[in-house]
């Protein structure tokens, strides 16, 4: 019913029809969500390993969309301010998370036939991924975070840029610098320096 709506339709849906047909207002959100809910949670997941926790601050991304709906400015693409919300989510996480001095590390036991020909192959990968998942993890927040919502969550280096309110070639820059980093890093990891 919805999904032929543009992102500014949606908004106006949601926000003429909440106190007045909130079944109007909770279908139009629901399209709102159904766009933009994996790319959020990747973004999350690259961010905070526990999945538990990602699952949280999701719901918590879209409460605090739905709570300040009004406030977006229109002038302005949603994509680049439902983003920014979910950056504010993770760092106010990361931020109370080292405050109480909690690190919470979930690790997947990989349940793999012993007799898989490829199952060298399949652990290398796998440890392979969990180490760049790291690495990312690790990298600054200037570099780190562009370069995810770039790749996982799909944005423009225009729009990224929107996001952290620096030119297109302030966001380029940070991307590449990101990835020269990662590259070192996995070298390193290869060739066992590290």
């Amino acid at each position: 019913m919805y999904e032929e709506k543009k992102d500014k339709q949606l908004i106006e849906i949601v926000l003429t029809n909440e106190n007045v047909n909130e079944t109007i207002a909770d279908e139009a959100f629901k399209e709102i969500y159904n766009r933009y809910y994996k790319r959020i949670f990747k973004l999350l997941h690259n961010s905070i390993e526990n999945i538990d926790d990602c699952m949280d601050l999701l719901q918590q991304t879209f409460l605090n969309v739905y709570k300040n709906l009004s406030k977006y400015n229109n002038k302005y693409e949603f994509s680049t301010w439902i983003y920014r919300i979910a950056i504010n989510i993770v760092k106010n996480y990361k931020r109370s998370a080292m405050r109480a001095n909690v690190f919470l590390k979930e690790y997947k036991i990989l349940k793999i036939d012993s007799y898989n020909p490829d199952y060298v192959n399949i652990i290398y990968e796998e440890k392979a991924i969990e180490d760049l998942h790291h690495e990312i993890q690790k990298l600054p927040k200037k570099f780190g975070l562009p370069l995810l919502l770039f790749t996982t969550g799909k944005l423009s280096i225009h729009e990224v840029a929107k996001v952290f309110k620096v030119s297109d070639s302030a966001v380029r820059k940070r991307i590449t610098r990101a990835q020269e980093i990662l590259k070192n890093k996995m070298k390193g990891k290869i060739n066992g320096k590290d």
